[in-house]
């Protein structure tokens, strides 16, 4: 799994909106009015310290960007790219960037685009449009798990005017327009495709069939598809922050599902345990549900899973985009369930149904998996 922050498209099925109240984050953003920033809404960012999860990847450098860097420390070693493009490689096996020292960032104040943006990411599909990546435990969503904070959805971000000010600037620097165009023209191809097949549903069809499902469809996912196998080596791994433990990965084993402690240097990671591979779903309480719920309606908002969805039946014969993407529903929902359980374990003093916090943490093991997915967009 490429851990780069950047990689997934989206989409919002409410109409595109700016933040112009006085709560707004980034007023200046009147003039970004062809982003979508819908998705935005009710999003808090507070970075944890020590936590160090998004720089486990190798950030991608503009060749501007990557002659600060080397400035910095010539000693860091890099992966070439295309155009100029270069990646700061990882440290060790699986380890986080080269620039990253006891979880704090050496090279912050020339820290590239994708690192300055992090944890937002402005992506190019049937339009310009910003999102959130729910796998950072900084990130929270008001209203998810708590019925009486519905109203909070609709608040403008708070804590990210720093990342919407560099996703701004790099918007208007880079011409994104041809990208956008161009997208735009893909799709239609495929939705002539698939319409000639019988196979094709609008995504706003989708969403309103599958909506009153959600709950039921993580459910019927069940036994979830296992996480890759730790001899794949420790970056392709789902990983996650947990308060108590640090950043862990979830690895395939023989005699069921492990949780391996990764550390900054790379190398063999430590086994904190393995359990029986969740074959049942788990009870969860009624704030958890809402949580799960939540979470996947997230999904339906997104173009990625209309894209990702389309461009597998590009290639197969059988099915619909409609079956397509609830597969995707089962699939993930069901993952979230049953890594949430697999982290409760870590902590058996807790017991009892999952609650909204635990179904929190299986959102945050499964998302950046999630987006790891290819799609025929492009990301900013």
């Amino acid at each position: 799994m490429d851990r780069s922050p950047l990689v997934e498209i989206s989409w919002a099925v409410t109409p595109s909106v700016t933040f112009n109240s006085p709560r707004a984050c980034v007023p200046s953003l009147d003039a970004w009015a062809e982003v979508d920033l819908s998705l935005l809404e009710g999003v808090s960012f507070r970075c944890r310290p020590g936590c160090g999860l998004c720089c486990f990847t190798t950030p991608a450098a503009d060749p501007r960007e990557a002659e600060r860097l080397i400035q910095l420390d010539p000693n860091v070693p890099w992966l070439e790219g295309e155009d100029g493009w270069r990646f700061v490689a990882g440290q060790g096996d699986g380890g986080a960037c080269g620039f990253l020292s006891r979880c704090e960032c050496r090279a912050y104040p020339a820290r590239p685009f994708c690192c300055r943006e992090y944890p937002l990411s402005v992506h190019l599909g049937f339009r310009a449009q910003a999102t959130v990546v729910l796998s950072c435990p900084g990130v929270t969503v008001a209203g998810w798990g708590n019925p009486t904070d519905a109203a909070s959805l609709r608040l403008p971000p708070s804590g990210l005017s720093e990342e919407l000010e560099a996703a701004h600037e790099e918007f208007e620097h880079q011409p994104h327009a041809h990208r956008l165009a161009e997208c735009a023209r893909r799709w239609r191809v495929l939705e002539g495709r698939l319409r000639r097949r019988g196979s094709w549903s609008t995504p706003e069809e989708i969403s309103d069939s599958l909506r009153p499902h959600l709950r039921i469809l993580a459910r019927s996912g069940f036994p979830p598809p296992p996480p890759p196998p730790s001899s794949g080596g420790v970056e392709n791994l789902p990983l996650v922050f947990d308060p108590d433990l640090g950043l862990i990965s979830i690895a395939d084993h023989p005699a069921g599902w492990e949780v391996l402690s990764v550390e900054e240097k790379g190398g063999p990671p430590r086994s904190l345990g393995v359990w029986p591979a969740p074959d049942q779903p788990p009870s969860v309480t009624a704030d958890g549900n809402r949580v799960l719920e939540s979470y996947l309606e997230y999904l339906l908002r997104r173009d990625f899973t209309y894209w990702s969805a389309a461009e597998r039946l590009r290639t197969n014969r059988g099915g619909s985009l409609l079956e397509e993407v609830g597969a995707d529903l089962e699939r993930f929902g069901a993952l979230v369930l049953a890594r949430a359980q697999l982290l409760e374990r870590l902590h058996p003093s807790e017991g009892g149904p999952l609650t909204a916090e635990r179904v929190w943490d299986g959102v945050r093991a499964t998302d950046g998996e999630y987006l790891d997915r290819p799609t025929l967009g492009w990301v900013l």
